[in-house]
């Protein structure tokens, strides 16, 4: 993920930041949690895609990711968790403005 987004190819980053996301859900070994994160996989993704569209998300997306990792492989399972959730709802939170923004700008659709 380091070398697309130091690239700015943003497609490939999109398929390897839903890898990133898989392999921790896969690792997790909940199948209950497994099955209801398969059920809304595809809007997971249209989030990410839009996300990632933007430079500005792309760079904080990443640190983010890289802090995840760090406290994965540190074996620190609440900060992971903790920085998961914070990444989770702060990009909520900035595609949800940035929707609301175009929706502004272009009027009702």
């Amino acid at each position: 993920m380091e070398s697309l987004h130091n690239k700015g190819d943003s497609d490939a980053l999109i398929e390897q930041n839903s890898r990133f996301h898989q392999l921790i859900i896969a690792s997790t070994e909940n199948k209950m949690m497994q099955t209801i994160l398969a059920n809304i996989r595809s809007i997971d993704k249209a989030f990410r895609k839009r996300a990632l569209k933007v430079e500005v998300e792309r760079e904080v997306g990443y640190q983010e990711h890289r802090a995840i990792f760090e406290a994965i492989k540190q074996r620190e399972p609440d900060k992971a968790e903790q920085r998961m959730k914070d990444h989770i709802l702060r990009t909520k939170d900035n595609i949800l403005a940035a929707e609301a923004r175009a929706q502004a700008e272009n009027g009702p659709s």
